[in-house]
C-alpha cells in the first residue's frame, strides 16, 4: 500500500543550502538545512532548482513536505517493511518576519 500526504511545518529558518549534482547522470538537487525555534536541525532534499533563491541563510518561512509511505507486506525474513520518504514540496518565505 502506498500513501502520499503533504505536511506543513511553520517557523523554520534556513541555515544552509548545498547544491549537489552528478554530472555523469545529469541530475541536480539542493540539500537544505532548516532549524526550528528549539534549535533542532532538519535536512531535506529539493529537486526543484528554481527555488534556490528562496533559501537564503536566515530566511524564515513555512515548509511543505511531500511525504510518501509504502508498505511491503513481507520481506525475505517474513517481516513487514515500511519506507517513508520526505522531500520538499514547497517553501514559502514569511515576508512579514524577514523584512
Amino acid at each position: 500500500m502506498d500513501n502520499t500526504l503533504i505536511a506543513t511545518i511553520e517557523n523554520l529558518e534556513v541555515r544552509k543550502v548545498t547544491k549537489y549534482s552528478d554530472n555523469d547522470e545529469g541530475w541536480y538537487h539542493l540539500i537544505v538545512t532548516f532549524e526550528d525555534e528549539d534549535c533542532n536541525r532538519f535536512y531535506f532534499v529539493d529537486d526543484d532548482m528554481s527555488r534556490e533563491s528562496r533559501y537564503q541563510r536566515g530566511t524564515f518561512g513555512t515548509l511543505k513536505l511531500n511525504i510518501a509511505t509504502s508498505e511491503n507486506i513481507l520481506n525475505d525474513f517474513g517481516n513487514i517493511n515500511y519506507e517513508i520518504l520526505a522531500e520538499i514540496y514547497d517553501f514559502i518565505p514569511d515576508d512579514d518576519r524577514n523584512n
